[in-house]
């Protein structure tokens, strides 16, 4: 079943209320971002962040074919994985509007990334979805 999530806030609550019924509990939600983003601080549980996109990078695989790279990926810009550094973050949940969730370790994206400028000037890091788990179907 696809859905189509609207609003950044409803991103935030599947994945809280589906990350709470696996026993996570948090204390403190702060948006990043323009409110695309969310670090939640956990309550007795690691940190971790809450993104809402609207597909993938669906041209990764062609942006990055000189370096060994197929298919699709993300992107976060730099100046959120600051925010999330500064957080103690320590996993990232993605959400797209169809509704899949996938996760990463904030380390292991850092590491396995790739840093480069969008066209309007945008610094970010992208990195190939299969580095991504899928989770909390």
């Amino acid at each position: 079943m696809k859905q189509n999530i609207l609003y950044e806030q409803s991103a935030i609550k599947i994945v809280l209320k589906k990350l709470q019924e696996q026993g996570y509990r948090w204390k403190n939600i702060h948006t990043v971002n323009k409110g695309r983003y969310a670090i939640i601080e956990g309550k007795g549980y690691p940190n971790i962040a809450i993104l809402l996109k609207t597909e993938p990078f669906f041209n990764f695989g062609k942006k990055f074919s000189d370096m060994g790279y197929k298919g699709v990926g993300d992107s976060i810009n730099t100046e959120s994985l600051k925010e999330f550094l500064n957080a103690n973050v320590e996993k990232v949940y993605t959400m797209f509007k169809d509704g899949k969730i996938y996760s990463i370790d904030l380390l292991h994206f850092l590491n396995k990334s790739v840093a480069w400028t969008q066209k309007e000037g945008t610094k970010v890091r992208s990195i190939s979805i299969h580095e991504y788990t899928r989770v909390l179907r």
